[in-house]
């Protein structure tokens, strides 16, 4: 596919040590490509992304969750949202102009944004955490598989929905 691609596939063949979570057995195919072109396209990654089950269980509800920290320059003034009419996600840089963290340069004016499409799947939810050290335990990082489940079904960790518009914070 595309102009240039690379592909990965991983197995679950370790350990869930973020989430502490049981194995489930599952195969991850994932094809990145790009298109050569002269219009928007030129700057699209695709990605082509296959489940299997290669475990030993039968699942009805299997779900699968994309995860992105998009760090734009400096990760301490990027944004978030949504455009739900047009399935997609986005992130951007606060400020027109960003400085860049830890000695590195950053984009300095007009820094770029990124935007997430899904093409043939329709988006449930989108949200955020924050990162543990800010001190909001109901919407940092997750650690429990019950914690990676409620995030992955448009709730907090605390089991309260998310709500359109603002934080999501009821």
């Amino acid at each position: 596919k595309g102009d240039e691609a690379v592909y990965q596939i991983m197995h679950e063949d370790k350990p869930h040590n973020n989430s502490g979570g049981d194995k489930v057995g599952a195969e991850v195919h994932i094809m990145l490509y790009h298109i050569a072109s002269n219009d928007f396209v030129d700057s699209t990654t695709f990605i082509d992304m296959k489940v299997y089950n290669r475990g030993q269980n039968s699942f009805n509800d299997f779900k699968v969750a994309f995860y992105l920290d998009p760090d734009i320059g400096s990760f301490e003034d990027d944004y978030i949202g949504s455009a739900p009419a047009k399935n997609m996600i986005y992130a951007y840089n606060g400020p027109n102009f960003d400085s860049g963290q830890n000695g590195a340069p950053g984009y300095q004016s007009n820094p770029p944004a990124i935007g997430i499409v899904s093409l043939n799947r329709g988006t449930q939810y989108s949200g955020y955490f924050n990162r543990s050290d800010l001190g909001t335990p109901d919407n940092d990082d997750p650690s429990t598989p019950a914690d990676y489940w409620n995030y992955m079904n448009g709730k907090w960790k605390n089991g309260a929905d998310w709500v359109n518009g603002g934080t999501g914070f009821p």
